[in-house]
């Protein structure tokens, strides 16, 4: 071969390789930036339970809070409109990010209701329940009342045929089966407050239950109730005669029988019970250390309870108020904690962690009210990335009168970087409610 033809050769080598850099060159830069691009990734954002703003009704005490499926999520309790002395039944739906009213008509008796609780029953509608009085400030009559919520609208439920009720406040209900075979159970107080009722609906009529109060006799009370995956009902309250609490379980034949609560709580207050998708049952509540409360959390098997521990992030003492659990075992805990800051703890099977909150800074607006975050009453899980929480705060106006305000908390990502902001401490002479 020539040396012309060997250089020709070469030259038309040298501009294929050419040509291959060329093309590579764009598909190799993307590689690189694919791969740059994901070392350089952001992280996830982390869940928070974030202070929801602009409810419309801020007069208001929120004391549940549901998610029927389909929605919308409801957050239920009691107004006291601006110049009025009597609440009325409340009712926010959470819609397109926002709380929006929905009507809850009045009580058919007396003047003044309000809403203790509420849950969701097995067909997808909600039952609420609560008392109302003749006259708020002083009440002569007080009766129980129970709402139902099927297709976007509440009605009363008429409670008749159950004979004398005055006096019963219905603070717990739980709802079993539909139709003909419907099955609601309340608890509550009565007699001013110093006694435990139950009442049942079922077959079609209202009935009252036969509840043997504590040897020690009165006060005691009954706050909340549900029904075991098994069938068995129980029943948490309170009781001053021994250590424990009061416990009752309805094994639907022997009716309620007072159980031994859990040992060495002196003057404990349950205030809450769910079950687990397991089936077991946890009930919260309160016991007494000198002057103040402390909250503790237990679950029930074979018959006894075992307190369960919480892993603080944040010091002084702490309050539990209500416990909800979703079908996949995620569970929350509510209730406030010292320097009157909400509390929230939650589980998802392995252990309970307290979960700080966001809130908005404290306010003083003129001479009118002091505001801060205050009680959690109602709480609900609704996945391991999705939960409500609802409570109010109890302040004092320029006159020294207890009025409410409504707060509600969503589980919500957030980026990742940002710390807790918590609500400084308030003045504490213009603090209702604390026993801190």
């Amino acid at each position: 071969m020539s040396l012309r033809a060997t250089s020709t050769a070469v030259a038309r080598a040298l501009a294929v390789v050419v040509r291959a850099r060329v093309v590579l060159a764009p598909a190799l830069a993307l590689v690189a930036l694919t791969v740059t691009g994901c070392s350089e990734k952001k992280p996830p954002p982390i869940m928070v339970w974030d202070f929801a703003k602009g409810l419309t009704v801020r007069r208001a005490a929120l004391t549940a809070v549901v998610t029927p499926p389909g929605g919308p999520v409801l957050a239920i309790g009691y107004d006291r409109p601006e110049g009025r002395i009597a609440n009325t039944p409340v009712c926010l739906e959470r819609t397109g990010g926002l709380w929006t009213p929905i009507a809850m008509p009045p009580a058919s008796a007396g003047t003044s209701t309000v809403i203790r609780a509420a849950v969701i029953a097995s067909d997808g509608t909600v039952w609420a329940c609560g008392r109302v009085a003749d006259y708020e400030p002083d009440p002569s009559l007080i009766l129980p009342v129970v709402y139902h919520y099927v297709g976007g609208v509440w009605t009363e439920f008429p409670i008749a045929g159950a004979g004398d009720l005055s006096g019963i406040d219905l603070l717990g209900i739980a709802a079993q089966g539909s139709g003909p075979g419907l099955v609601l159970r309340a608890v509550g107080t009565s007699a001013n407050g110093t006694a435990g009722a139950a009442i049942t609906y079922a077959s079609g009529a209202w009935s009252r239950d036969s509840v043997q109060p504590p040897s020690g006799g009165p006060p005691w009370w009954l706050a909340a109730i549900g029904r075991a995956p098994d069938g068995t009902w129980y029943a948490a309250g309170a009781r001053f005669d021994v250590a424990g609490g009061a416990v009752y379980v309805d094994d639907g034949t022997h009716g309620w029988t007072l159980r031994q609560g859990p040992v060495g709580y002196p003057s404990l207050q349950f205030n809450a019970l769910a079950f687990d998708p397991e089936g077991y049952a946890w009930l919260a509540g309160n016991y007494a250390i000198g002057d103040s409360l402390q909250g503790a959390l237990f679950r029930g098997a074979s018959g006894s309870f075992s307190p369960a521990s919480i892993t603080r992030r944040s010091s002084g003492g702490f309050q539990i108020h209500c416990i909800g659990f979703d079908a996949f075992g995620h569970g929350w805990v509510g209730g406030r904690r010292s320097g009157l800051q909400p509390f929230i703890a939650g589980s998802s099977g392995h252990g309970w962690d307290e979960r700080l909150t966001q809130v908005e800074p404290g306010e003083v607006a003129g001479n009118e009210t002091f505001i801060v975050g205050n009680t959690i009453h109602g709480i609900c899980a609704a996945g391991a990335e999705s939960g409500y929480a609802v409570g109010y705060a109890e302040v004092l106006d320029f006159e020294g009168l207890s009025e409410n305000e409504a707060f509600i908390y969503e589980f919500i990502p957030r980026p990742p970087g940002e710390i807790d902001r918590v609500r400084p401490a308030p003045r504490p002479s213009r603090i209702a409610g604390s026993n801190y």
